[in-house]
């Protein structure tokens, strides 16, 4: 993705129901290579600084009985004026 890194985005997340799992993807120097860093314990709450290259991942710790839940995100978005 062309300018990708030109920006930033700040995420703040809150789960509605149990704690989950944050995580996020990021787009590398191939295009279908993905790398993905995750907490490594479920949270209520957080918040994330991100490239433009990045998005952010949320899921359920495995074994939880559901695979659908509500997470509120506000985002801030910075980008370089031209």
């Amino acid at each position: 993705m062309n300018g990708c890194s030109n920006q930033r985005f700040l995420v703040r997340w809150r789960s509605l129901n149990d704690p989950v799992l944050f995580a996020y993807g990021e787009v590398t120097g191939s295009v279908d290579t993905v790398v993905e860093d995750r907490l490594n314990e479920a949270a209520q709450k957080g918040w994330a600084e991100l490239a433009g290259c990045s998005w952010p991942l949320w899921q359920y710790p495995p074994g939880h009985p559901s695979t659908l839940g509500d997470v509120v995100v506000g985002v801030q978005h910075w980008a370089p004026i031209p």
